[in-house]
């Protein structure tokens, strides 16, 4: 995960996916605009380009990574495009044989609502 997020970081999109497994399932909030179950890297992928309407994905930084077994909760923050401000993220990831088969993102501050709309 650390290195997954570090390619994202520096904008190494095909190190980053290199990291996520082909079949791997990502669950966004239901109250965001593309918020959803996303099946397979490229639902994935689709996604990302999605999620780039709304949040500054070059801003974001990586504030606590906690691991246990194959469970790696990630604690985030982004700057946000429509609104100034910042938004809290935690991601659960499921990591199998070095690659991230689940993802679940959870928005930490509800107000931060706004910056999707």
């Amino acid at each position: 995960m650390q290195k997954a997020y570090a390619d994202a970081a520096a904008g190494n999109i095909e190190g980053f996916f290199a990291a996520i497994a082909v079949d791997v399932v990502v669950i966004e909030p239901a109250f965001l605009p593309y918020g959803g179950q996303y099946l397979g890297i490229d639902a994935f992928k689709g996604l990302l380009g999605e999620i780039t309407k709304y949040l500054d994905l070059s801003s974001a930084k990586v504030d606590a990574l906690i691991a246990d077994d194959e469970t790696v909760v990630a604690c985030l923050r982004a700057n946000t495009l429509r609104v100034a401000g910042e938004v809290r993220l935690m991601e659960r990831a499921v990591v199998r044989n070095d690659k991230i088969i689940s993802l679940d993102v959870y928005v930490q501050h509800m107000g931060a609502k706004a910056a999707w709309h």
